[in-house]
C-alpha cells in the first residue's frame, strides 16, 4: 500500500517557539511602556543643587518668600439625601508675603466661591477614594480665578470632615 500525503496524519507544527517569542515581545513592550509612564526619578536635592537653582526653604522659584494664610472654616449642609450631614472644611492658602493685603481683601469672594462649589458637590462624590485630591484641585483653581495664579500658589486642606 502506498501512503499518499492525504492518508498520513497531519503534522503538528510546534507552537512553542512562536509563543515564547510573542511573550518576550509583549513583556519587553509592557516594561518599556511602564518606564515611559513613570519617567526618570528626580535627582536627590543637595545643598549644591539648591544653591545653583537659587531656591531657599520657604521660597518659590522666583525667590519670593511665601506664607500660609488661614481661611475661615466652612460648615456646609449636605442636604436631606445624606441624613442632613454636614461638611466641615478648613484650609490655608500659600501666598507671597507681599500679596497678603490683596488676598485678605479678596477673602469674602474666595469664601463665596468655595461655599458655592462645595454646596454643588453630590454626596456620592464624597465617598470616592480620590475625592479629596479632586476637591483640592477644583478649589485651588477657583481661588486662582478669583485672586490670580500669581497671587495664590497652593491650597492646603487641614480639615475635611463629614459628620
Amino acid at each position: 500500500m502506498d501512503e499518499t500525503p492525504e492518508d498520513s496524519p497531519p503534522k503538528k507544527k510546534s507552537l512553542v517557539m512562536p509563543a515564547i517569542a510573542l511573550a518576550a515581545v509583549l513583556g519587553a513592550g509592557s516594561f518599556g511602556a511602564s518606564l515611559l509612564m513613570l519617567g526618570t526619578p528626580p535627582a536627590p536635592a543637595t545643598e549644591d543643587h539648591a544653591a545653583q537653582s537659587g531656591e531657599e526653604a520657604g521660597a518659590t522659584d522666583a525667590g519670593t518668600e511665601t506664607e500660609f494664610l488661614p481661611m475661615e472654616p466652612l460648615l456646609i449642609s449636605l442636604g436631606p439625601r445624606t441624613g442632613n450631614k454636614q461638611l466641615r472644611f478648613e484650609g490655608y492658602l500659600e501666598i507671597p508675603v507681599a500679596s497678603r493685603e490683596t488676598v485678605q481683601g479678596g477673602m469674602p469672594r474666595v469664601m463665596d466661591v468655595l461655599n458655592t462649589y462645595l454646596r454643588s458637590v453630590e454626596p456620592q462624590e464624597l465617598s470616592e477614594p480620590t475625592a479629596l485630591l479632586k476637591f483640592r484641585l477644583q478649589m485651588l483653581r477657583r481661588v486662582q480665578l478669583v485672586l490670580g495664579e500669581e497671587v495664590v500658589y497652593d491650597l492646603l486642606i487641614s480639615k475635611f470632615l463629614i459628620g
